[in-house]
């Protein structure tokens, strides 16, 4: 459900008030069954989704903060960065779930939920948000950086909406 949004190709194209422009590729969207008996010895059944996406306008230089937060992909011969922006992995006996998610500088782990829900609207950048998540980050004692992006907006329909810098610059999705 909040992944639905996403297609491989998709370009996604977030602005801040200075018009500057963040660009990011949606390369895949990818599941996989876990969780198998193997003799005597069983692994824990599980069932995992994540949607993986490479930044368009940032080189490796600027994004060798990110180390761990990176995966290395070869996409026609060519070796790229990318983040899985979302990890859902769900444990289907105990119907329990969590949400990673890895954007730019950002991570955190949500045990069974999926941020914060508001009902209210926010208006960020000129642009109303109704309905949304935000996520907070993991570790608020790494954000001490103006650089850090430390929140994420997220809706269902649309996916990531907003993201929030450490010095407060927010960048919202352009729309379609």
């Amino acid at each position: 459900m909040h992944i639905q949004s996403y297609h491989p190709g998709d370009t996604l194209l977030f602005e801040n008030k200075r018009n500057e422009v963040d660009s990011f590729l949606v390369l895949d969207y990818q599941t996989e069954e876990r969780g198998q008996e193997q003799g005597i010895i069983s692994t824990k059944p599980e069932s995992d989704y994540w949607l993986n996406i490479t930044q368009l306008n940032k080189n490796e230089l600027e994004q060798e903060n990110w180390r761990g937060l990176l995966c290395k992909d070869t996409i026609n011969d060519t070796i790229i960065n990318s983040q899985w922006l979302l990890t859902i992995v769900k444990y289907p006996p105990k119907n329990t779930i969590f949400y990673t998610f890895r954007f730019m500088n950002f991570y955190t782990q949500e045990d069974s939920t999926f941020g914060i829900f508001h009902l209210d609207t926010i208006i960020i950048n000129n642009k109303p948000f109704t309905n949304y998540y935000s996520i907070d980050h993991g570790y608020p004692d790494r954000v001490t950086e103006p650089t850090v992006v430390e929140q994420l907006l997220w809706t269902d329909k649309e996916g990531l909406i907003a993201y929030k810098y450490k010095s407060g610059i927010w960048f919202t999705k352009r729309s379609r």
